[in-house]
């Protein structure tokens, strides 16, 4: 499960601000922020136990793949045999041209949300199983986590407005306040939150923009940007430990 927020200004030379943190069970094995081997331009972390991504992005086409749960009552979820794993959908998105639920079987996986940006054809386009031919997301501020695509969950709501409050910072300061946004652990009131089926218990632990429990939390934080240019820089904070033990580790990638 994810959260992600961005600003689409196609036609700026800024083109793509993106933050997201990618939440999951501490025990499963991940790659950091690095160039594919297979596919050198690929950049991104990597999921070892499936193979997939949960964001990613194509230097040479200068496009960018992310992907979420939706989260799901435990009767949508069953099924009796295993599901492909959502990660490969960021894969195929960039490899491509025509992807769509024509291309790949959409109702072989469960339920997810897929953002697709290509900045050189300036599109942006929204994915899901309702939306098998994608939709467009239109210029400005723009949120997913694990609901619909016109779902505002709390968690949303404070990262959208961290970014469009970041907007005028330059240099570090907007740095550190993309960290200071993705890291906020803050539970927000528990009328706001959705019934997801999860149990009230649950939807709280996973209420906050920073999810630390025990077992299950956010692993890595992701601040990007690209230009119309295609110059990019994509920074990755892998977290390890939960509580009061957390500790992270930055790769940095430039080109």
């Amino acid at each position: 499960m994810c959260v992600i927020v961005w600003r689409w200004a196609p036609e700026q030379a800024l083109v793509l601000t993106l933050w997201a943190n990618r939440d999951e069970w501490h025990e499963r094995p991940t790659l950091a922020l690095a160039p594919w081997p297979e596919h050198p331009d690929f950049i991104g972390g990597r999921d070892l136990k499936a193979g997939g991504a949960w964001l990613l992005v194509d230097r040479r086409q200068a496009a960018v793949a992310a992907v979420t749960n939706l989260r799901e009552t435990v009767a949508d979820s069953s099924q009796e045999h295993p599901r492909p794993s959502r990660g490969h959908l960021a894969v195929k998105a960039l490899q491509q041209s025509g992807f769509s639920a024509s291309t790949e079987p959409f109702e072989a996986y469960a339920g997810f949300n897929l953002i697709v940006f290509k900045t050189r054809l300036k599109t942006a386009t929204y994915f899901s199983q309702s939306a098998r031919s994608g939709l467009r997301l239109e210029a400005g501020t723009g949120s997913i986590a694990n609901g619909r695509l016109d779902a505002k969950w709390p968690k949303q709501q404070q990262l959208e407005a961290a970014i469009d409050l970041a907007q005028g910072l330059d240099g570090d300061d907007w740095l550190n306040s993309a960290w200071e946004a993705l890291s906020n652990q803050t539970q927000p009131d528990s009328l706001e939150l959705p019934d997801t089926g999860v149990g009230r218990v649950r939807e709280l632990e996973l209420a906050p923009v920073f999810i630390n429990t025990p077992t299950y939390g956010t692993r890595q934080s992701t601040v990007l940007r690209l230009w119309a240019n295609g110059k990019l820089d994509v920074r990755e904070r892998s977290w390890s430990g939960h509580g009061g033990q957390l500790r992270y580790h930055d790769v940095v990638w430039n080109s």
